[in-house]
């Protein structure tokens, strides 16, 4: 039988070598493990170290970035270190209504020549739109004649013109406004003709009139006041119409009152709305620029009656103030015109607000120049200067100057308490009008002894003293109104009043009354 010889196939002679290769290779795989152990028990000192390392430097950059910080928030904008030094704000606590208002006013910067010139023709521009939106409208000329008419009225009854008509319209401008008032009232009464014959509809011999009633409105010159009241009636009249229904009496009546129908005068009104609007956003740009300028002022008014919130707010009355009377054609910076306003606002305001009892300007202008030349006198001197010495440097008299002093004392309310007690001021003080305790027992004994003494007159001559003196609870009467009551002339009453004076001085009981009436 043969033997047949089994072959070997390729994969089964790899088979072999694989189960060896196997076999070496977890022996690797473990010398590699136990190699690396051995490397990574060195290395764990090494990366320790390097972690460690790592962090320091983490948390010193973490320290000096919150420094940084910490630092930054401290410092104020530079806008704001014009405002406010650095120790005024303190960024440990919460901050106060003041200091966030200079913080948010530190941010804006000082306006250029050029800006400001900018910024003041726009606002010319809007005004003037604002005018022509409002001159458009017939209600405001008739409101301006009501207005003057009303002036008219008060300078009549006593009043002065220059007092009555306000703000500027004094002088030449209130003879300028008489000027076109007369004009104004001539076109408003064509105006009327025309609406009677032709109706409020908007018609070419409307326009022309209109047109001559905007041109005198502009000659006027009108104040920033009184374009305010024209506002306010023309929208007022323009919500009413709102409200009012189609083709009713009452949008008749508002319609003949504005002097256009419904839908002109809601056109109007729009326009005057939107002219207001542009004139408020560049006005309001060229007030904010300028607050610090308020800030910067004030501090220069400190303790002197009012406190630092008040004086900033008075300042920025001023500013406002300047802002609306602005020239940019006169070639000064707004800066240098905005000075004068803002620190007459804030003596103003000193002077109407510090004290209790208002004094005059001139008196508070005497005040300031006596403490300036006190303290003058006082650190020539070493000491405080005498009356006789502070009245020539002052060009007054001691009497004068004693009476400045007592104007410059601060007024105590009598309510306040006194110090150590809970007793008030007032219980202190004598009052004048008080009847003293003895007064009273000689008033007792004069009504009884001049009712005894009155007692020995007739009837005639009693009644006459009584009505004439308001004796016995009766009111004084004059000799015409006695007279009148019996039926006499007044020289006859005056007779018999002498008649009954004389009685009583001779009668005994009115010597007992000297003593009473000596003092």
């Amino acid at each position: 039988m043969a033997t047949h010889k089994k072959k070997s196939t390729p994969s089964a002679s790899k088979t072999p070598a694989k189960k060896a290769a196997a076999k070496k290779a977890p022996a690797k795989s473990k010398a590699t493990a136990a190699k690396a152990k051995a490397t990574a028990k060195k290395a764990a000192p090494k990366k320790a170290a390097a972690k460690k390392e790592a962090a320091k430097k983490a948390v010193a950059a973490a320290e000096a970035t919150d420094g940084d910080k910490k630092k930054d928030e401290a410092k104020p904008t530079m806008g704001a270190q014009a405002v406010v030094s650095a120790e005024e704000l303190d960024p440990g606590r919460e901050r106060r209504p003041l200091e966030s208002y200079f913080q948010e006013i530190g941010g804006t910067r000082t306006l250029k020549r050029e800006e400001e010139v900018v910024l003041a023709k726009d606002l010319e521009a809007a005004t003037a739109a604002l005018r022509d939106a409002l001159y458009a409208i017939p209600v405001s000329a008739k409101h301006v004649v009501a207005r003057w008419d009303a002036l008219r009225a008060l300078s009549h009854t006593g009043a002065k013109l220059s007092e009555s008509v306000g703000d500027e319209e004094t002088g030449e401008i209130a003879a300028r406004v008489e000027r076109a008032v007369k004009k104004l009232r001539t076109q408003l009464n064509d105006r009327d003709k025309k609406i009677e014959k032709s109706g409020l509809a908007y018609s070419d011999a409307l326009e022309k009139v209109d047109v001559k009633i905007a041109k005198e409105m502009h000659s006027a010159q009108l104040s920033l006041a009184v374009l305010h009241e024209l506002r306010e009636k023309s929208i007022d009249l323009t919500r009413e119409m709102r409200r009012a229904r189609k083709r009713t009496k009452k949008l008749s009546e508002l319609e003949m009152e504005a002097g256009v129908e419904k839908k002109r005068m809601l056109e109007l009104t729009h326009a005057v709305q939107d002219a207001q609007d542009q004139m408020s956003t560049v006005k309001n740009r060229f007030i904010e620029h300028n607050l610090k300028l308020v800030v910067a002022i004030a501090k220069d008014y400190r303790n002197l009656g009012l406190s630092f919130p008040d004086l900033i707010q008075e300042g920025n009355l001023g500013l406002i103030r300047a802002v609306e009377k602005f020239d940019h054609r006169r070639g000064f910076k707004f800066s240098t015109y905005a000075v004068w306003w803002i620190r007459q606002a804030l003596v103003r305001a000193i002077q109407n607000h510090s004290r209790t009892i208002r004094l005059p300007s001139h008196v508070h202008d005497r005040l300031q120049r006596s403490q300036r030349v006190r303290a003058e006198l006082t650190g020539k001197l070493g000491r405080e200067p005498t009356p006789a010495e502070l009245a020539p440097a002052l060009s007054t008299d001691t009497d004068s100057l004693e009476a400045l002093d007592r104007l410059s004392r601060e007024a105590i309310s009598l309510e306040s308490n006194v110090a150590g007690t809970e007793k008030r001021l007032e219980d202190f003080v004598p009052d004048a009008t008080a009847d003293r305790p003895d007064g009273d027992i000689d008033g007792d004994r004069m009504r009884m002894g001049v009712g005894s003494l009155i007692g020995s007159l007739t009837p005639r001559e009693q009644l006459i003293l009584r009505l004439r003196y308001g004796l016995g609870g009766e009111e004084e009467h004059t000799l015409e109104q006695i007279g009148q009551s019996l039926g006499l002339s007044r020289e006859r009453v005056r007779q018999l009043e002498a008649r009954a004076l004389k009685k009583l001085r001779e009668t005994q009981p009115a010597q007992r009354l000297h003593p009473i009436l000596e003092p």
